[in-house]
């Protein structure tokens, strides 16, 4: 299947055949090398899962020899184009100082991303779906857990949802004024 996918120029061919060899899988023998050149040559076109797993043999040293800098850039190609594990590792090579200067403000920037495009972020979509309902009080709770993961939009939301008496939770006065004071700080 994966060969037929290198003879049809799909660079998800390259990177199929380069994880059968990175984990051993059927009566391939593990190998990290062929691996590694295997994503290097998916990565040529810029295939995002190719350049992340690059990044991470590269940063580990895993069947090559470490390289936080190209990690980095690897890690940085990858994230560029939507690929989520690697903004999270771009994030955590901005924290620690692998193969770029630290940066706070960018490691933050790009886990706060990671926060909002995981898969927790489906919790925004069933509150709104809850709010055109006319189920509030749920939507509430909903918009609440995601505010704490801190989803902006869903801070706004909650404090709108008690500012207008939508959704009654009173043993909860103070959260329109944190939801909203929380949002302003973040925008701020």
């Amino acid at each position: 299947l994966w060969v037929s996918a290198i003879a049809l120029g799909e660079a998800g061919g390259y990177v199929g055949l380069g994880y059968i060899h990175y984990y051993g899988l059927g009566n391939t023998e593990q190998n990290y090398s062929k691996a590694f050149e295997l994503y290097k040559k998916a990565a040529e076109s810029n295939d995002v899962q190719a350049l992340f797993n690059m990044g991470e043999m590269l940063r580990s040293g895993q069947g090559v020899q470490r390289n936080r800098t190209e990690a980095f850039r690897c890690f940085h190609a990858s994230a560029m184009r939507g690929h989520f594990k690697a903004m999270y590792m771009l994030g955590q090579s901005y924290w620690f100082g692998w193969g770029t200067e630290r940066s706070c403000f960018d490691a933050v920037y790009l886990m706060k991303l990671v926060a909002e495009r995981g898969p927790w972020a489906g919790i925004l979509k069933n509150a709104y779906t809850l709010f055109k309902r006319n189920k509030y009080a749920s939507a509430l709770t909903l918009y609440l857990r995601a505010a704490e993961v801190g989803f902006e939009v869903a801070q706004c939301n909650a404090a709108w949802l008690l500012l207008k008496g939508l959704a009654h939770k009173p043993e909860l006065p103070f959260l329109a004024d944190a939801n909203c004071s929380r949002s302003f700080a973040i925008a701020l």
